[in-house]
């Protein structure tokens, strides 16, 4: 999430340097009331109230798995006030099998009418930490152009997202009126066009699972082995242990917004695994897709089934995160990519690393940046 980007670049790097009365340092528990208080003026929040927010943020930022004292969220003061701040999250990541720290990064905020200078140095400080990547998964335009001042790259590829309507009335009306009586009605006036296009159009129509293939929940344990074990050849992928997928998948029920959150694997008929997939589901809303994963040339028999589970959920589309593995998959199943609303952007000091990692089979999923948070 950011909040409050600055408007502009500076014109010269003259302007870089740090304002003499601020300072960079690492973000602190006690520093949680302050950092919240940037958030003015920001309605929607996936928590109640302040106090469940402010726990949350403890939560995320102290007591999450990946540890690391050399790489912590900053904060940026103006004598005892605190401007400005950046959230990070170390992530180890695997990279063709070497192993990997990457900081991912979130809640890129600062006072209204700090200035650019606030979110420059927090950014400066960041890229001069000990990680090999940094990573913004949800980043703006403006919050781009920060990025590639200090040479970073956008991954175009996993900027995209792939779209398949399922219910395609409902969903162009839900997009226009997201909430209120407008939205209802809209969905009732709906509901008999969808039945009609459905039934006449050959790309609208309901998903069905293929032949010889079932779905079936898909445990923590199994996740895990499938994460870890390179079962759909990803270049990078995310290191995880039992502990650190469990506290991860906690974390993605707390994004509610979404609807209840679902785990399926899929077999053939001999029990074989084909591939599985980890998405929200909400009836009336579009199912998002957190990661998905396949064996090569099982992609289509996977979407099929993810596509028949949302549409059983009574979803009104299907959508995700460009993936090399399942694109031509996508594509043959009539759905549309989209243009970025957030962009993802990478940086790292080795600029070999940076070509490697924003390649398309180095995707970067929703699993492994900040899409998952649920501010």
């Amino acid at each position: 999430m950011h909040l409050h980007p600055p408007d502009v670049l500076p014109e010269s790097r003259h302007r870089l340097s740090s304002h003499p009365l601020t300072r960079i340092r690492p973000f602190r528990r006690d520093d949680i009331p302050a950092v919240l208080a940037l958030r003015s003026g920001v309605e929607e929040s996936e928590h109640d109230d302040a106090r469940s927010l402010a726990a949350y943020f403890d939560e995320l930022f102290f007591q999450h798995p990946w540890v690391d004292d050399r790489i912590s969220s900053l904060v940026c003061e103006t004598g005892d006030r605190i401007v400005g701040f950046l959230g990070v999250i170390p992530r180890p990541m695997t990279l063709e099998g070497a192993r990997l720290r990457v900081a991912a990064t979130t809640h890129f905020s600062a006072a209204p009418g700090a200035g650019p200078a606030v979110a420059l140095q927090l950014l400066r400080t960041l890229f001069q930490g000990p990680q090999d990547v940094s990573v913004a998964d949800v980043a703006s335009w403006k919050t781009r152009r920060l990025w590639e001042y200090f040479g970073g790259v956008t991954a175009y590829s996993s900027s995209l997202t792939w779209v398949r309507l399922l219910r395609p009335v409902r969903q162009a009306l839900s997009t226009m009126a997201r909430t209120g009586v407008l939205a209802a009605v809209g969905a009732l006036a709906a509901a008999p066009a969808d039945v009609l296009t459905t039934r006449v159009v050959r790309r609208f129509h309901a998903p069905s699972p293929p032949p010889r293939t079932e779905r079936e929940a898909l445990t923590d344990a199994g996740l895990l082995a499938y994460l870890t074990g390179g079962a759909d050849r990803r270049a990078l992928r995310g290191d995880y242990d039992a502990t650190s997928l469990a506290w991860l998948l906690a974390m993605l029920q707390r994004k509610r917004s979404y609807g209840p959150l679902r785990r399926s694997r899929v077999l053939d008929d001999r029990g074989s695994l084909l591939g599985w997939y980890v998405a929200y589901m909400k009836s009336g809303a579009n199912a998002r897709v957190a990661h998905i994963g396949t064996r090569p040339g099982a992609a289509g028999a996977v979407l099929e089934h993810l596509f028949a589970e949302a549409w059983r959920a009574g979803c009104t589309a299907v959508s995700g995160r460009f993936d090399a593995r399942v694109m031509e998959a996508c594509i043959e199943r009539g759905c549309l990519m989209t243009g970025a609303d957030n962009w993802v952007m990478l940086h790292a000091r080795d600029r070999e690393l940076l070509a490697t990692v924003a390649r398309d089979d180095g995707a970067i999923t929703r699993l492994d940046g900040e899409w998952w948070i649920a501010f």
